[in-house]
């Protein structure tokens, strides 16, 4: 059952969804030796930005991440780094900022929640 789908048009009437842009990473190639990932784009993607829970809060402080952290629920499967999949984590396009995926708090498949970290510019690849 999609809750997110449910429950969005509800949320949506207190806070509207953000529309951006979803990098899902796919793997990388090889440019002069070097690793350069790839991506792949979906465009005008419905994010729902919030900030993090206390529950949010202390899983990223228990892996020692910093920086601007933002809760985002959407729907699909979306993916932090995975080294045996040899995949990168999926990047966000809202705001003017790029935010890659740092946490999947909750992967069910049809919908996420996921934390993201703020990037200084766009990543490699992008």
């Amino acid at each position: 059952m999609n809750l997110h789908a449910l429950c969005s048009p509800y949320t949506a009437a207190i806070t509207p969804p953000t529309i951006g842009t979803l990098y899902a990473s796919a793997g990388y190639t090889t440019v002069n030796y070097a690793q350069v990932p790839a991506y792949t784009t979906f465009a005008n993607v419905p994010f729902d930005v919030q900030a993090m829970s206390s529950g949010d809060i202390k899983q990223v402080d228990a892996l020692n991440i910093q920086g601007v952290m933002r809760a985002v629920y959407l729907n699909g499967n979306i993916e932090g780094l995975d080294r045996a999949a040899v995949k990168g984590g999926d990047v966000l396009l809202f705001g003017g900022d790029y935010w890659l995926v740092v946490v999947v708090a909750e992967p069910w498949g049809v919908w996420s929640h996921v934390i993201v970290a703020k990037q200084n510019g766009a990543p490699p690849g992008l």
